[in-house]
């Protein structure tokens, strides 16, 4: 009897110490989000990324696996703005997981924390405009990540309370690096450069780098010339 209540005294104390230890599951659905997010939740965090670097985002559709993710997640951070459309709308409401739907702390949008820009009066997708919510290609400023990374790290704060202050420390490194790089930015004489790639994401980093006469060049959504490249 002695033996008996020593072992589960001892499996007890196990599982209390797993428990205590265990890491904030985090899914992202871009690659960008997962990086910011282990940015910030270093080692206690886990984090399982649902689309691959290669992938174009506004062509990705459900797929099973997503669902599985979801259904595991303590947080679900996205992109927002529309921009997971294909997918996103169906691992919130299939997944089964009531942590991740919106209006819960495991609900993340990553859009809320920026300033939404080009958002349109109406949408006409015969021009190539696919985001009716406005520009969802924010990332490329580096003054919307630091947002977003904080957000991240009110966010994780409030799923594991035991290690708010460890979010908000490693934010704070964060912080200093990116401040350090921008200040690197700024000085580069990008004035009058000739810039290739798609409209929206680099009218977001000319208007934060204030470059004037960039030449932007691309196609419109769904037609991008990158495709060709290698």
């Amino acid at each position: 009897m002695k033996r008996r209540k020593i072992f589960f005294a001892l499996l007890m104390l196990a599982v209390a110490s797993h428990t205590a230890h265990a890491k904030v599951n985090v899914v992202a659905t871009l690659p960008w989000i997962g990086s910011v997010a282990k940015e910030i939740g270093g080692d206690k965090v886990a984090i399982t990324t649902l689309v691959k670097p290669n992938q174009d985002p506004h062509m990705v559709d459900a797929k099973p696996s997503m669902l599985l993710a979801g259904r595991k997640a303590d947080v679900l951070m996205f992109n927002g703005l529309d921009l997971e459309i294909g997918y996103l709308p169906l691992i919130m409401e299939k997944s089964q997981n009531p942590a991740i739907v919106p209006g819960k702390p495991g609900n993340f949008d990553c859009s809320q924390y920026v300033t939404v820009l080009e958002k349109p009066l109406a949408s006409d997708r015969s021009l190539g405009d696919v985001h009716p919510l406005g520009n969802p290609h924010y990332h490329f400023s580096p003054t919307n990540i630091l947002r977003v990374a904080e957000g991240m790290a009110v966010a994780l704060g409030r799923v594991d309370e035991a290690d708010a202050a460890y979010f908000k420390a490693n934010f704070d490194k964060f912080k200093s690096r990116v401040e350090e790089h921008k200040k690197i930015w700024a000085g580069a004489n990008l004035k009058d450069k000739k810039i290739c790639g798609l409209p929206q994401a680099l009218r977001v980093r000319r208007r934060r780098i204030r470059v004037q006469n960039n030449r932007l060049c691309g196609a419109k959504a769904r037609h991008s010339p990158f495709r060709r490249l290698h």
